[in-house]
């Protein structure tokens, strides 16, 4: 069967930021969004690596170009007539350890998943994680004030000090009972934010930022976070190392978040574990 897809679309948007149903608003598929993006690629850089011809091959290539594009228009109405529907067409992701694509070309494990995948593919495997979290639910911002002096070191600077601070103040958070956050999860975010105050690794990350909030907790009645830190490793489908933040979640960079659940699946509740350098 013959599909046509429409290029140029969503090219405002990062693969990882296109979800299926974007897609499929557009009349076309994630994939096929992904290898027409690769297709102008490739023809951009063989356009530019062209030499220069002559008249006559120009006349030639445009004549070629034209009957191109009128096998293209027919192509299109042959399209058109066999009235094809791509909700139609795609198939809804398998919610086993495997998930094939809409064309069914390829299968998909969990140890295949990369940060251009779709979003709708990680909620699969991760279901309780919160990958549709709505910004405008998140209305709780610390109140800290910027210049707040730090009373323990605890191995602080206060440069590292001030510009935690400043990291913590521009979060938004959900305050919700059934909600935790794991220290992990704000370590991947302000590593993608390009924050490099400390040793750039997972393990040192979280530590640090917890450090930080148990001492922002000392200077009363300020707050930097909406809930308690407890120690607890495993909660709401996350086993991570380091603790959480109870009663709470927050917006979290969606590649960040990808990047987390990607690297989760290889690594255990161990400090140790998380250790080694953040992935690119």
């Amino acid at each position: 069967m013959v599909s046509c897809s429409p290029a140029h679309v969503l090219e405002h948007l990062p693969l990882e930021m296109i979800s299926n149903q974007q897609a499929r608003q557009h009349n076309t598929t994630w994939i096929d969004i992904a290898r027409n993006r690769e297709a102008d690629t490739q023809a951009k850089h063989a356009c530019s690596i062209q030499k220069i011809v002559s008249e006559e091959q120009r006349n030639r290539d445009l004549q070629s170009i034209t009957e191109w594009q009128l096998w293209i228009t027919n192509i299109c109405a042959v399209v058109a007539e066999s009235s094809v529907d791509p909700q139609k067409k795609s198939q809804p992701w398998n919610a086993s350890n495997k998930a094939l694509n809409d064309n069914a070309e390829c299968s998909i494990f969990q140890d295949d998943l990369t940060i251009l995948h779709p979003t709708e593919i990680f909620a699969i495997f991760l279901p309780k994680w919160d990958w549709f979290l709505n910004p405008e639910l998140c209305d709780w911002a610390p109140d800290f004030e910027s210049d707040a002096p730090l009373r323990s070191y605890a191995r602080i600077t206060c440069d590292q000090w001030e510009t935690a601070i400043r990291f913590f103040n521009g979060l938004r958070w959900m305050c919700n009972d059934s909600k935790k956050t794991a220290f992990i999860e704000i370590a991947y975010h302000a590593w993608h934010s390009e924050w490099p105050e400390v040793e750039p690794n997972p393990a040192a990350y979280s530590s640090f930022l917890k450090k930080v909030v148990n001492q922002a907790n000392k200077i009363k009645p300020l707050s930097l976070c909406p809930g308690k830190s407890i120690p607890s490793c495993k909660s709401n489908g996350k086993t991570l190392p380091t603790g959480f933040i109870e009663k709470a979640t927050f917006v979290m960079h969606p590649r960040a978040l990808k990047q987390l659940a990607i690297d989760a699946n290889h690594r255990t509740h161990s400090m140790s574990s998380w250790s080694g350098p953040f992935t690119p």
